[in-house]
């Protein structure tokens, strides 16, 4: 469901707990995204994007998934053919230290972490990073 307050953006947002999956949607309504789509791993991620009826902007995921972790989605993503799947923004969401992630989330092309407990506030930052303007 797009705010009144629209920034003209779609994400992705893949997380197994469901109470967060809501919170996070709370976060990226407040903002203003168009639409923003949940799924609670990253095999029911794969194939929303497999359909592609919808483009994302970004794409936001738990690194700790039982099914597919945010790292092997992540992999999965930037593996795809064609330059939207390689330049699509991926932020992984981690309760583990950031620095200790870091090597490995720049190896498989993910754009940013946020670290686990986040403000919304943080989330806007992180998007504002990558999209390169203010929201």
């Amino acid at each position: 469901m797009a705010s009144k307050n629209s920034v003209g953006l779609t994400v992705l947002v893949i997380e197994e707990q469901r109470a967060v999956r809501k919170i996070i949607e709370q976060i990226f309504n407040t903002i203003g995204f168009d639409f923003v789509e949940l799924a609670e791993d990253g095999n029911e991620a794969l194939s929303w994007l497999e359909e592609g009826g919808l483009k994302f902007d970004i794409l936001v995921t738990d690194h700790h998934m039982d099914k597919m972790g945010g790292i092997e989605f992540s992999q999965k993503v930037r593996a795809a053919q064609g330059t939207y799947y390689q330049d699509l923004p991926i932020i992984l969401l981690t309760s583990d230290s950031v620095e200790d992630l870091a090597e490995e989330a720049k190896t498989v092309g993910i754009s940013n972490i946020l670290q686990k407990p986040f403000s919304p506030m943080s989330m806007k930052q992180e998007i504002e990073k990558i999209i390169g303007f203010a929201l």
